[in-house]
């Protein structure tokens, strides 16, 4: 694949939870991914929507009362433009769910970007390698609503199961 003219080692991009709900702290991300997604061809993009339910340990030990309704589960306004019929996947946890795994399946190699690099794009890539694919992290196309800290100690700490070839860094 090429990006910006650049030849890239992944051959589609999975945009993680990119929800009207998580960019209260995060209001440039959805432009900047903008950018990026503008020179991926649609059939090459993947997106996961977080659901929350009652019963869920997020609801339930967490208190976490969010992502019921679309008001937050919604993918932001600005990338609503990328998403194609059949690359959406719904979840309700931190693992991908089956059926986008065996979308990827066809896949040697799957760029990461989205939120929150220290939960679901480091699971994401986890749930990728065991399936035989190659994830690569974008890592100026990821931030985590907790900030700098914990999106770069997930950046760290991929580098071990992963290799550091794993994060790429300023594709633009």
């Amino acid at each position: 694949m090429q990006l910006g003219g650049k030849s890239v080692p992944f051959e589609a991009i999975l945009v993680s939870d990119m929800q009207v709900g998580f960019m209260e702290r995060l209001p440039n991300l959805p432009f900047r991914l903008t950018g990026l997604l503008e020179q991926v061809p649609p059939e090459n993009l993947y997106f996961t929507q977080f659901h929350n339910h009652a019963e869920s340990l997020f609801h339930t030990e967490q208190q976490w009362g969010r992502f019921h309704d679309s008001a937050d589960t919604a993918i932001v306004p600005e990338l609503q433009k990328f998403v194609q019929p059949n690359h959406a996947f719904k979840k309700y946890g931190y693992l991908l769910p089956e059926g986008l795994l065996l979308a990827l399946g066809e896949y040697k190699s799957v760029g990461i970007v989205g939120v929150n690099t220290d939960i679901c794009v480091l699971t994401a890539a986890y749930c990728l390698w065991d399936r035989d694919i190659r994830p690569y992290v974008l890592a100026d196309y990821c931030a985590s609503v907790k900030g700098d800290f914990y999106h770069n100690g997930a950046l760290d700490l991929m580098n071990r199961p992963f290799g550091p070839q794993t994060i790429i860094r300023g594709l633009f």
